[in-house]
């Protein structure tokens, strides 16, 4: 067990030595502009929905 420990508390302090140069810049749900519900063929976790006829003025119990 003290093995383990010791071989993982390694590892983390090897990996925060590592140079961060290759970091690229964020994208968040990046879709084209579409007038229908788009959903990305890719492997994400968000995606923009837009309901036509449903006015968008931010109140509740709308439609």
């Amino acid at each position: 067990m003290l093995v383990i420990t010791l071989s993982s508390l390694l590892g983390l302090v090897w990996l925060g030595q590592q140079p961060r140069d290759d970091l690229g810049v964020a994208s968040f749900n990046v879709a084209p502009e579409v007038w229908v519900p788009y959903v990305p063929s890719d492997d994400i976790l968000e995606s923009t929905w837009f309901c036509p006829g449903v006015p968008a003025t931010g109140e509740t119990d709308v439609g």
